[in-house]
């Protein structure tokens, strides 16, 4: 993570910081580099040179993350890498205004889409109205609005109805359904984490936690915790117990 400013040319040679930006004028991004490790030598676009080698997060002493010149003696305004005394104000990374911010063009990874069922793979940020999710392997945050899921998943999954997986590592947030589903050749299916559902449906193994109304389980390995909570592995008498029930 580091720190930018603000420039009025696509080739970077007019650039400011924090009060100083006018977001009608100042449209192009340049991150901030420094001559120095405590990051209080910066400049960014046209005046970086090969000796700013430095970046990071900057605290500057004034709310309008404005510097004087390293030349300037005293040097009341400027910003630098520790977060002490009067330097408390944090430089942006994007851009910082009041009032209203006009629409800029998205630099993220946000992807607002339906389930890829084709396959490939998804990492970021997904968000589907009806369903999100990958043929292949989903990383990171997975918002569904009816379901989310994939094959693999490894992140954090929401799905507004029901989610679902085969090799799923992270956590699930899936109000009525959850399901691990084993493969047809014997190979088991496996979540590893927290489940969160009304129904956890784990036809596999499950490692960690899962949080129900009804938790089910072929292989349990973890915790669960529900009103009935089945564990096919689990001796006669132990299999389905109410409230919680691990592998005894």
């Amino acid at each position: 993570m580091q720190t930018r400013q603000f420039c009025s040319d696509a080739a970077r040679t007019n650039c400011v910081s924090g009060s100083a930006i006018n977001p009608a004028v100042h449209l192009f991004p340049a991150p901030e580099f420094c001559r120095d490790a405590e990051l209080t030598d910066c400049v960014a676009g046209a005046a970086v040179t090969a000796a700013h080698t430095f970046s990071g997060v900057r605290w500057c002493n004034n709310a309008n993350h404005q510097e004087d010149s390293i030349l300037t003696i005293p040097r009341v305004n400027f910003c630098q890498r520790k977060k002490i005394g009067a330097f408390i104000h944090a430089k942006h990374i994007g851009l910082t205004v009041n009032g209203t911010v006009p629409a800029r063009q998205s630099e993220g990874n946000i992807q607002v889409q339906s389930i890829n069922a084709a396959g490939g793979n998804i990492t970021g940020i997904t968000i589907g109205g009806f369903g999100a999710g990958a043929g292949g392997t989903l990383r990171g945050l997975t918002i569904g609005g009816f379901g989310a899921g994939a094959p693999t998943i490894r992140g954090i999954v929401v799905g507004g109805f029901g989610a679902g997986g085969h090799d799923v590592e992270g956590g699930i947030v899936a109000p009525f359904y959850f399901k691990i589903e084993s493969e047809r050749d014997g190979e088991l299916g496996h979540v590893k984490g927290v489940s969160i559902s009304a129904f956890n449906h784990i036809k596999g193994e499950q490692f960690g936690l899962s949080i129900g109304v009804l938790n089910y389980a072929w292989e349990l390995h973890g915790v669960q915790i529900g009103v009935l909570n089945y564990a096919r592995n689990n001796r006669k008498g132990l299999r389905l117990l109410p409230i919680f029930n691990r592998e005894w």
